[in-house]
Order: C-alpha cells, then structure tokens, then sequence
C-alpha cells in the first residue's frame, strides 16, 4: 500500500470512529429527552457519510435516524429506512437489506398495518435464512413472536418465540435470552395464560440476574409488573415497576421512565385513585414531549381522559381526546384511532351531544371492521352497545349484540 493510500484509509477510519461517536451521542440526547437536538446531530452525520462516500456509515445513520422518528415523525421515519435499503441493495450488503426489513415492520406495527409488517418480517426472515446473523436473526424472532400474539395467532407466536430462545442460547447470549423470556410472557398474557406468563418472566429474572447488565435486569422487573398490571394485582406491579424505574433513571433512559410512569398511573386508575393516576400520567406525559414520543403521548392523553372523565372534568377529558386524536390520525394507526374515537363518543354523550356520540362511535366500528384485530373490534362495539343501552335504545342495542356474537363463532 502506497503512503498516499495508507494516509486515506487512516482517515476514513478515524471519521469512521467520529461518526460512531456521533451516533452514540445522539441516541443519548434522545433517551435524555433532546430529541430535537438528537435529529439535528444525525443529520449531520448523514452528510459527513455522503460527502465523504461512506455508504455503510451512511446507512446506520439512516436507521437511527428512522429509529428516532417512528414513534413521533413515522411518515419521515419510513423515508430514512427507505433510502438506507436502497444503499443496502446497492451494495449486496444482505444482512443490513434484512435489519432494514425488521425496521420497517416495525414502523407498520407501530401504526397498525398487519398486512405490511408481516410482509417485511418474512421477507428479513427469507434473507437470513441464506445470510445467517444469530445476534440479529434472535431479535427478529422475539419481534414476529410478539407481532403474531399482537393478532391473536398464540401458535405461531409460540412456535418463533421458541426459535429466538433456543438461538440465544446456543449463542450464549444471555442478555438476549432474557429479553426473548420477557417477549415471551407478554405474549402469553395477551392470550391470557397468566400463570404461564408469571413462570416465564420468572425465568425471564433470574437469566436477567446472570447478565449482571442493569438494563436487561430493569427490562424483566418491568414485565414483571406489567404482567401483574394486566392480572389486576396492582400492587404488586407497582412493586414491581419502581425499582425497575429507578434503574432506568440511572441510565438515563427517558423512554422506558416515560412507559413506566405511564403504567403506574394505569394502576392507581385502577385503584380508583384518579388524583395519584395523575400525578404519574401528568409526567408520564412531559417525558413523552420531551423525548417525541407522539403514540405513547397519545396514549397518556387518553388515559388522562380517563381520570378527568371520572371526576366529572368532561370538557378537559374532551380536549385531551381530541388532541390524542390527531396524533394518532397523523400516524395513520387506525385501530388506535378506532379506540380514542369510542372513547371520545363516551366522553361527548356524557356532554349531553347524543346524535354525534352515537355517529363517532360508528365511525370507530367501521373502522375497526376493516382491519384483522377481532378483540378491538368487540370491545368497541361492547362499548357502543352499553351507549345504546343507557338511552333505552334496546333494539339497536340487541342487534349490535347478535353482531359480536356472530364475529366471536368465527373466531
């Protein structure tokens, strides 16, 4: 190698290195709740890589950048992974075509396109079956497990779950066996196997111990309480989530102290302390702004709602709704949108405003029969015939109900 080629290759390392640095530094920024000042790094170290021709740098830049802006800017999110395949492509570069294609499910997961995240997912799935990368392969098995229990099909959940358990451990990688266990006994809940769920986020605990990595430890303690919340054993998960949150906070990681807060003002809902659910949803909701979070802060507003809507604030439970709403509406999640709008029609009964109640709660079911999530779809159409029923309307209430019981014999 010639001196003059010697001293490029040195240089490319060395801007190689400062970018990775770049890179660290911005997810930092955003888990510190900077994420303005997060997009604004990255996009920098875009055009370092594309001014200096380093497309693989080029790329990690683009799928952090869609990263960041799934939850908060997921038109602008899909555009960056976009342009990072197209590089990808370009380069035969087959494992990073497959991390791209996982990004992208789980941007569609995210708002609600089944259809399309599933596509991509096997697609990724297709692409490491001939390019094997076990550290990457496990993380998309734990993805398509939670996805498939997501749309009800436990099966097929169990079956690549499995995959991803058996792949962490055969490569001895304990921080991704736990985190597969905790995937795991999320998904059993959401078919409601509770029992099964505890055993296995137990497992999921002691394999998190081993790791001695904080974070993995604070991961399991938090799906520890998340699977008690779904039991209703709300103080237990409580327990449960507040020493997982000051494991968080001692990371820095904002997001997972934003869910947290969020879920502990789910729980004093639940025990009828709207004053304390509050407190926690209130900065649970500051969090979210803060680091551009917008579906999560969509969530928080609708839990909010909630709470203002039992203390008989109807008009700030109204507000919240409608802000909820347009977050919601501008990612495109339809059945997110489908479940704000029964609520708002609840909300907007309770007003006294009968005729738009009852066409906003139609608009959410309609919604709703469009898509492949069966379990929202009753419990929207429940809630509309609860609305019907309050108002004497028993026939429109009856049929509704022979409706859902229709959609339940196919099930």
């Amino acid at each position: 190698m010639s001196e003059e080629s010697s001293k490029q290759s040195t240089s490319g390392t060395e801007l190689e290195d400062t970018m990775k640095s770049m890179l660290l530094e911005a997810r930092k920024l955003r888990m510190s709740g900077s994420y303005s000042e997060s997009i604004h790094l990255l996009e920098i170290a875009r055009r370092m890589a594309f001014e200096h021709e380093l497309p693989t740098m080029e790329i990690d830049v683009l799928e952090e950048l869609g990263n960041a802006q799934t939850h908060s800017e997921p038109e602008q999110a899909f555009l960056q992974y976009q342009a990072a395949l197209n590089i990808a492509q370009l380069l035969n570069d087959h494992r990073r075509v497959a991390n791209i294609f996982v990004d992208l499910a789980n941007l569609h997961r995210v708002q609600g396109r089944s259809n399309e995240a599933h596509e991509c997912f096997q697609t990724a799935l297709g692409i490491y079956e001939t390019s094997p990368d076990s550290n990457k392969e496990f993380v998309l098995l734990a993805n398509l497990a939670g996805f498939y229990y997501e749309l009800n099909q436990p099966v097929e959940g169990e079956k690549y779950i499995a995959k991803a358990i058996q792949l962490a451990k055969l490569n001895g990688n304990i921080s991704g066996e736990a985190m597969s266990l905790c995937s795991y006994a999320k998904g059993l809940q959401q078919v409601y196997k509770f029992d099964q769920a505890l055993t296995v986020v137990q497992q999921a605990i002691q394999v998190a111990e081993l790791s001695n990595n904080e974070s993995i430890i604070a991961t399991a303690l938090e799906c520890n309480g998340y699977i008690h919340q779904m039991m209703h054993n709300y103080d237990k998960a409580v327990e449960c989530y507040l020493p997982a949150m000051k494991m968080f906070e001692k990371q820095n990681n904002l997001r997972m102290v934003a869910s947290i807060l969020s879920n502990l003002g789910f729980c004093y809902q639940n025990r009828n302390d709207d004053d304390t659910a509050l407190e926690y949803l209130g900065l649970a909701l500051e969090f979210c702004r803060n680091i551009g979070e917008r579906r999560n802060e969509s969530l928080v507003l609708r839990a909010m709602a909630g709470s203002y809507t039992r203390k008989g604030e109807l008009e700030k439970a109204y507000h919240m709704l409608h802000e909820a709403l347009s977050i919601i509406q501008a990612s495109g999640n339809i059945r997110m949108q489908a479940v704000v709008m029964a609520g708002l029609a609840e909300v907007v009964h309770a007003l006294g405003n009968n005729d738009e109640a009852y066409q906003t709660m139609e608009q959410a079911v309609e919604l709703l029969k469009n898509g492949p999530n069966d379990i929202k779809l009753i419990r929207v159409m429940e809630s509309q015939v609860e609305l019907y029923r309050n108002d004497g309307r028993l026939e429109e209430a009856e049929r509704i109900e022979r409706e859902i019981q229709a959609i339940k014999a196919v099930r």
